[in-house]
C-alpha cells in the first residue's frame, strides 16, 4: 500500500521537523558544553593535581594536611595574586631538589629532613616548606638567599590566609 503525494509530503516535513528539533538539541548540548569548557577543564586539572599529591605521598611516605591539599587544589586552576612568578609544586614537583641546590651554592648546611616539603620557590633564591609528619597545620619555613637558616612563618593555615586574602 504506497502513500499519497500528500501523505509523503507530511511525511518528508514532519521528517526535516524532527532532524530540526534535533540539531538543536544538538547544538544546544555543544553550547552548554562550551560554556562550562572552563568549569569541565578545572575539574579535570583538579583531579589530576589531587592525583599527583597522592602520588607524592606514596613515593615519600608522608601524609599532606588537608589544608595544604585544599591549598594546592584551589592553585591548580587559579594562582593568587600574590604568588604570580612563584613556582608551586602543582606545577614544579622538584622543588626540594631545588632548594636542596640553592642551599648548596650558598654554601649552608642542608637542613631539610625527608619529611620536609618545599611547596613554594620564588625565583629561585628563596622557599617555603613545612614538614609533612601528620600534623593538620604545620609550622611554614622560609630560607632567603645567603641566610644561615630558615625563618618561621607560624602555621600553613595563617600562611595560607595571608597569601590569598
Amino acid at each position: 500500500m504506497g502513500t499519497t503525494p500528500v501523505a509523503g509530503e507530511i511525511c518528508e516535513a514532519w521528517r526535516k521537523i524532527c532532524e530540526v528539533i534535533h540539531l538543536n538539541y544538538y547544538l544546544d548540548v555543544v553550547r552548554r558544553l562550551y560554556c562550562s569548557e572552563n568549569i569541565l577543564l578545572n575539574w579535570i586539572r583538579r583531579q589530576i593535581m589531587k592525583t599527583s599529591l597522592s602520588v607524592i605521598e606514596i613515593q615519600k611516605g608522608i601524609k599532606f594536611p588537608v589544608i595544604y591539599k585544599r591549598f594546592f587544589e584551589n592553585c591548580s586552576s587559579s594562582i593568587p595574586q600574590k604568588l604570580i612568578g612563584t613556582d608551586l609544586l602543582n606545577t614544579n614537583p622538584d622543588l626540594n631538589k631545588f632548594a636542596y641546590e640553592l642551599l648548596t651554592e650558598d654554601n649552608v648546611d642542608i637542613f631539610l629532613a625527608e619529611d620536609d616539603i618545599v611547596f613554594m620557590m620564588h625565583q629561585g633564591y628563596m622557599f617555603w616548606y613545612f614538614k609533612a609528619d601528620g600534623n593538620p597545620d604545620p609550622i611554614v619555613y622560609g630560607y632567603y638567599e645567603r641566610k644561615l637558616t630558615p625563618d618561621n612563618h607560624g602555621c600553613l593555615s595563617n600562611f595560607i590566609k595571608e597569601l590569598t586574602e
